[in-house]
């Protein structure tokens, strides 16, 4: 029903019915009967008799509030609609707040009748809005401003693009939190991951992999493996119904994951990559956006980062980055909720939780555009935004936790169901995004907080070593290995205090062991040494 097909001039004429025309009267019973059948649908109960439908005292309250606040003449037009008219009541009824919340019904009320209600409707009693400016946004639609603010980032990130290659980490930080509208989001991944750049220098690298790996240079000639995830990049938790693919994109994900599968591995054994477990939904994304080559060397592009913020989310096992996160809420979260989730009968399935949410970049956590808007945030920070989206959804869920925390027949499961279903009902992020980068930490803070995890797991030494005099270097020179060997105890295979300086036997003796650490003491006391494969 449209502000056109609205026939009345006054509140009365509205209540009375009078002047509706035949459209009008269509269009009404066409909203009621849709809203009738996704009642039906979703099965809300109906109204109850005995309903007050004037609501006075609370529907008073919940219009006053800060971010729409009507004047008190709209106040009195929604109570008169509400005691005189039956169907807009059932309406109200059905739609909030399950589907609408009271500010958001009456906004979109007011925003369709406009037209045809009386200037002085809107214009008196407004001395309660904050400025003229909240005024004026009271008469513009919500389809005008969602346009306008869409029209805004767009014209700013492709004037940011074609500006410079380079980006200005704290425009591009402070423009992420208001999103990348879906039209750029191809162009703003590419440029944010140096893709565009590295395709002008290698145009044909796609191909090339293609050929090496299948001997065709179409993938469409490739044999299609539909179900099934290439084991280099398999992840157990992962599911291609989390991501809005075609049977061509399964298709062209699957390989993908093949051609990635020997890059993960070369990239795995200089630690310098993205974790394992992230690859299959950094390709699903790229692939809604990006098309099959372009998205092939963006996820090769990810893999090549060797800043800190991106090495941190392959050079360590992901088992570790829950309870780091619980390390670091010591910081951020009230000491009842910290004891609680530190605590042992909570800790094991909140980590495995907060793990699967970085490990997945929160696909199927949390909807669409909030993982969207949270792997924006990712590709600038690399690992730090998950970081802060786990430990926000923490401190919004404070009240609650603090509540099961004196319940002593909470389980772990309890807490991780509360979180989950929190996370699903995150349709909304911008107000996230924006409280999630308040949330101040660095990649040195997780780096620390990883590796102060980790270094619980290193293994102890069953040998002396005049080379690794303690534990301290021995947890610095762990810390450059990759996740695979790190949780693995070393064996000592070659020793010149007991095996002598032959290099032969050296080279018999190491030949078994793959990959091996090899150190070397020269005679002024410095050390040097290599990590061979």
């Amino acid at each position: 029903l449209t502000s056109d097909d609205w026939p009345y001039e006054t509140p009365d004429e509205f209540a009375s019915g009078e002047g509706l025309s035949a459209a009008s009267a269509r269009s009404m019973r066409r909203m009621r009967s849709v809203t009738i059948a996704e009642n039906e649908v979703h099965g809300s109960p109906s109204p109850p008799q005995s309903r007050d439908r004037s609501g006075s005292g609370s529907l008073s309250r919940r219009l006053h509030r800060e971010d729409y606040p009507l004047a008190p003449r709209q106040v009195e037009h929604a109570r008169l609609i509400l005691r005189e008219v039956p169907e807009m009541s059932k309406l109200r009824f059905q739609l909030c707040p399950k589907f609408l919340s009271e500010v958001d019904f009456w906004r979109i009320y007011f925003t369709l009748v406009a037209k045809r209600l009386p200037d002085s409707l809107f214009e008196d009693d407004y001395h309660s809005l904050r400025d003229e400016k909240s005024y004026r946004a009271t008469k513009r639609t919500v389809h005008d401003e969602l346009v306008a603010r869409q029209d805004n980032l767009q014209r700013f990130w492709l004037h940011l693009m074609n500006r410079s290659p380079e980006f200005d980490d704290l425009t591009v930080f402070s423009k992420l939190r208001k999103g990348v509208p879906d039209v750029v989001r191809r162009q703003v991944w590419a440029h944010l991951s140096n893709t565009s750049l590295f395709m002008r220098n290698h145009p044909t690298f796609f191909e090339d992999r293609l050929f090496a790996v299948y001997e065709t240079r179409d993938p469409r000639k490739v044999p299609p493996k539909q179900d099934s995830v290439s084991l280099h990049c398999s992840n157990p938790m992962f599911h291609f119904k989390d991501h809005h693919l075609s049977a061509d994109g399964v298709a062209a994900a699957n390989r993908l994951f093949e051609l990635l599968g020997t890059e993960t591995v070369l990239h795995l054994e200089s630690g310098l990559t993205f974790n394992q477990q992230c690859l299959p939904d950094v390709v699903c994304l790229a692939l809604t956006f990006m098309p099959e080559p372009e998205a092939y060397c963006f996820a090769h592009q990810l893999l090549g980062r060797a800043d800190l913020q991106f090495r941190l989310l392959g050079a360590f096992d992901a088992s570790l980055f829950g309870p780091a996160v619980v390390s670091l809420l010591k910081d951020f979260a009230p000491p009842q909720v910290f004891n609680f989730l530190d605590g042992d009968l909570i800790k094991g399935d909140f980590c495995d939780l907060v793990t699967k949410w970085i490990t997945r970049l929160f696909v199927g956590s949390v909807p669409t555009q909030t993982v969207l808007r949270i792997f924006d945030c990712v590709l600038l920070s690399g690992i730090v935004p998950l970081f802060q989206a786990a430990i926000q959804i923490v401190l919004e869920c404070g009240e609650v936790l603090a509540r099961l925390a004196v319940d002593e027949s909470t389980h772990g499961h309890d807490v991780c169901e509360m979180l989950s279903k929190f996370c699903r009902e995150l349709y909304h992020p911008d107000g996230f995004i924006k409280l999630m980068s308040k949330v101040e930490l660095s990649a040195e803070d997780v780096e620390r907080a990883i590796q102060a995890q980790w270094s619980l797991s290193v293994p102890e030494f069953s040998f002396d070593s005049t080379i690794i005099p303690d534990r301290e270097t021995l947890l610095r020179l762990w810390s450059w290995l990759p996740a695979r060997v790190a949780l693995k105890a070393p064996v000592r295979v070659f020793s010149t205090a007991t095996d002598g300086f032959n290099l032969n036997t050296l080279i018999v003796q190491a030949e078994p062991h793959v990959p091996t650490v090899l150190l070397v003491k020269t005679g002024d006391n410095s050390v040097f040494g290599a990590f061979v494969t």
